[in-house]
Order: structure tokens, then C-alpha cells, then sequence
């Protein structure tokens, strides 16, 4: 299982089809969840990976890449509950110590260890 910090992560992910370095891009202001209107989130920024490094930037895939998604009422519920409970210097989905989320790290420090509790490993 996710840890509560990471498992609106994994919903987002399954529901709305994000790729890894879409989710680690994501930033606080794609994000709209003011009530009376549709529950949205933007993508347009990413994580890029290049020889063990990775970086924030501006998606520049295809104009099909940066788009606005439509959330259901859970999903606005759920990131609702995560960005008052964990803070952030504007990732919706940061670090513990801070920053946009690292691929190696996550995979080994979180992933790993959830899909091994749940009994899916290989």
C-alpha cells in the first residue's frame, strides 16, 4: 500500500492516465478545484530524466501532450485532502525533504516496497 503522502498519486495516476514524469511535473497551479466548477488539471510541465539527472521542464512534446483534464468528484475530494495535509513549495506531489519528486528515489524508497506489501512483486 501507498503511503498516505503518495496515495492521491496513485489515484490520479490510474484515473486520469498520467505518465510518471507528468505527475512529478505537476504544479499546484494546474490545479483547480474551486467549488461550482468542473475539477481540472492541466498538463503542462514535466520532469525530464537525462543521465541520472532530472529537471522541471515546460512540456514541449505535442500541443496533444499539454492538455486539461477533467476530474470526478473523488479525485477534487481526494487532492483536496492532500494539499491540506501536506504542504509544499508548489508540487502537488513534493519530496519529503522538499523539491519535485526523483524517479530512482520514489521508485526504490515507495513504489518497491507497495507493490511487494501487496504481494505483486514479479
Amino acid at each position: 500500500m501507498l503511503p498516505d503522502r503518495y496515495r492521491v498519486l496513485g489515484y490520479t495516476s490510474a484515473y486520469l492516465g498520467l505518465r510518471w514524469q507528468e505527475l512529478a511535473g505537476l504544479r499546484r497551479e494546474r490545479v483547480d478545484l474551486r467549488p461550482g466548477r468542473p475539477a481540472t488539471l492541466r498538463v503542462v510541465d514535466t520532469i525530464e530524466r537525462a543521465k541520472g539527472v532530472s529537471r522541471p521542464v515546460a512540456y514541449g512534446k505535442s500541443d496533444a501532450a499539454r492538455r486539461t483534464l477533467k476530474m470526478p468528484d473523488f479525485l477534487r475530494d481526494a487532492l483536496a485532502w492532500h494539499f491540506g495535509e501536506f504542504h509544499s513549495d508548489g508540487w502537488v506531489f513534493a519530496a519529503p525533504e522538499g523539491g519535485h519528486l526523483q524517479y530512482t528515489n520514489f521508485r526504490r524508497r515507495i513504489w518497491a516496497p507497495a507493490v511487494r506489501s501487496a504481494g505483486l512483486d514479479r
